[in-house]
């Protein structure tokens, strides 16, 4: 079957009785200063005979819906057509074609299909992505067609969001978004939006790429880090607060512990079973993490999707023991009162926003991330490198543990300069 073919909408290739037109009529026609003074014989015409341009180029392409589409373009000179098929030939063989119509599409539809593409990731991401579409992107953008989202308009939007005059859903006040909300909202869910609609040849281009973006400082706007003595404070304060028999609370002022000191996300802690500690090499194996489903919290694969090992130093081993102690393996390691497991929102507010209050440290900022960020700062002091803490940590990528962490390296040109002396003198 033909990619593309040209039509002449004027001449009939064969007339009813059979005949045809002759070489001399077709250039007659061809050199005519009008259509009528060519004289065709009225048997070789069709109905569109001189009201309209004479060559058409036809397609076929698959719809977004799999359907083939009819697409077609008219043309004065039959070269231009000729030129115009040989092209379009091309890029469809290529996969370089991008359909006329296509740009048509809203962004609101192209956003609901990409919604629909992202199988893999956990729905505690989806309901991120759909919370900042809904509240921030769709005012903005929704009945926009995806051809009309350009870099230029997606800048002004991104200067509107930081200086809060961006329209924002179900809000009237002055909303100044920071740095990293604007990275996640344009590049995560724009960005994802018309990367689908670049993928579906709709547009030829992501306009968010060229798009420059509010400049993240080296640490996370929210990263409070504790000290040692804040930690033990914080610890003890936890192992006296609930309603847990005195015998048990211990076990909260233990998972602080866990958090400052190993570093997992709050939601991978509240998974761990008892027996997914390993003694014996001093490791634990973060196999799940707690995510927020739709309303109720489920058990999913971690962050990234990756199961990985972490490492615990031997001052948390006589807790550990105590958790373990005369329990089933499949037990949750830090459980909550009844047995069960903690939900993270549970946790945060029985446990840690009350031990905040009662170790002073209601208004420091510190949030329970804050311990997976004080546990980075002391393993950095203590010689950790940038893979090691990656790993640790659970990262997706090194680059990742250096944008966040990366000013908490010591600066090292000194050392590194006097080692070459060494070296190069010696």
């Amino acid at each position: 079957m033909a990619i593309a073919w040209i039509d002449d909408r004027w001449v009939k290739r064969c007339a009813d009785d059979g005949t045809t037109p002759s070489a001399a009529q077709l250039r007659r026609l061809m050199s005519a200063r009008t259509p009528e003074a060519a004289k065709i014989p009225s048997k070789f015409r069709k109905t569109m005979f001189g009201k309209c341009s004479r060559w058409q180029v036809m397609w076929r392409v698959t719809g977004v819906d799999g359907k083939p589409k009819l697409r077609s373009k008219a043309f004065t000179a039959k070269r231009d057509a000729e030129e115009f098929k040989a092209a379009i030939e091309d890029d469809i063989r290529r996969g370089r074609y991008r359909d006329p119509s296509a740009g048509k599409h809203s962004v609101d539809e192209c956003a609901r299909l990409w919604f629909a593409s992202k199988v893999s990731i956990k729905d505690s991401t989806m309901s991120r992505y759909k919370r900042d579409y809904a509240r921030y992107v769709e005012p903005q953008w929704a009945s926009m067609p995806v051809s009309a989202v350009q870099p230029v308009t997606v800048q002004e939007w991104v200067a509107q969001l930081q200086a809060g005059t961006a329209p924002v859903a179900g809000s009237t006040l002055r909303v100044c978004l920071s740095p990293r909300s604007i990275r996640a909202i344009v590049r995560v869910v724009l960005g994802g939006i018309m990367g689908y609609a670049v993928a579906q040849h709709w547009v030829d281009v992501n306009p968010v790429h060229a798009v420059t973006l509010p400049r993240i400082t080296t640490r996370d706007e929210d990263m409070v880090l504790l000290n040692v003595e804040d930690i033990e404070r914080l610890a003890d304060a936890a192992a006296h607060v609930g309603k847990r028999p005195d015998s048990r609370r211990w076990q909260n002022g233990a998972l602080v512990h866990w958090q400052a000191y190993v570093g997992t996300r709050i939601g991978e802690a509240l998974a761990l079973r008892v027996g997914d500690i390993d003694f014996d090499r001093r490791r634990a194996r973060v196999r799940a993490t707690w995510s927020d489903g739709d309303g109720a919290p489920v058990l999913t694969v971690p962050k990234n999707g990756k199961q990985r090992t972490v490492a615990w130093p031997s001052l948390l081993e006589e807790e550990l023991w105590r958790l373990c102690d005369g329990r089933d393996p499949d037990d949750f390691l830090f459980a909550a009162p009844r047995g069960g497991a903690w939900s993270v929102r549970n946790w945060r507010n029985r446990i840690w926003a009350p031990a905040m209050r009662a170790a002073g440290l209601a208004d420091s900022g510190a949030t329970i991330h804050s311990l997976r960020h004080t546990y980075a700062s002391l393993a950095i002091k203590a010689g950790a490198d940038v893979k090691t803490l990656q790993a640790q940590l659970g990262h997706a990528s090194a680059m990742m543990t250096l944008d966040t962490y990366a000013a908490l390296w010591p600066e090292n040109l000194g050392t590194v300069a006097d080692a070459l002396d060494a070296l190069v003198t010696g």
